[in-house]
């Protein structure tokens, strides 16, 4: 696959007594759109009753969810996971039309951050919205150290600013870059 897996880290099934947990493998279609693999199979078999989607109302696997929600798990309540906090543009009628469909039919979201929460709040959106900040890191997998070698093979200097994410207006990638043109010294910018 030319994209890899979505996900950062690999959730792992989990049986309790009281819940389990049943992940998905996620397909890259296209730029930036993805589908769930025999979702239909599996909203069959397993019939939910919550399903969490780390993907905005926008996104082509949300409503692949909210479809076989529909068809296969009509009890099960859908919360949509977003940090989108800028307005998209959406020029194409289709475009709108699936955003607002998403927006209307997902149960609950989970926002990132307060801006997010407003966001979603002047778009319309009366269901519950869970303020859910991701903050903190997992200090056995994340941890600092010095790559010298690297450094030195991608030709950067010792201050290194790196840049994680899609390269669009909405990002902030411009201000990041205005900001960088500011700092004395040298620095390297990583993207």
């Amino acid at each position: 696959q030319a994209y890899g897996k979505l996900a950062c880290f690999r959730v792992e099934p989990e049986k309790q007594e009281n819940y389990q947990v049943h992940p998905l493998e996620v397909y890259p279609v296209g730029s930036f759109n993805f589908f769930y693999r025999s979702l239909d199979l599996e909203f069959r078999r397993i019939k939910p009753d919550i399903i969490w989607v780390y993907m905005d109302p926008l996104g082509f696997m949300m409503h692949q969810v909210l479809l076989y929600r529909k068809l296969y798990a009509p009890q099960a309540k859908v919360v949509s996971c977003t940090h989108r906090n800028t307005p998209t543009p959406l020029h194409r009628f289709d475009l709108r039309w699936r955003y607002s469909l998403g927006l209307r039919t997902i149960d609950a979201f989970s926002a990132g951050t307060q801006e997010t929460i407003n966001l979603l709040r002047t778009e319309g959106v009366t269901h519950p919205i869970l303020h859910a900040e991701a903050i903190g890191v997992d200090e056995q997998h994340w941890h600092p150290g010095e790559e010298p070698e690297l450094k030195k093979a991608l030709g950067l200097g010792d201050f290194v600013v790196g840049f994680v994410g899609r390269h669009e207006f909405a990002k902030g990638l411009p201000d990041l870059i205005s900001a960088l043109e500011g700092l004395a010294g040298e620095w390297s910018f990583l993207s």
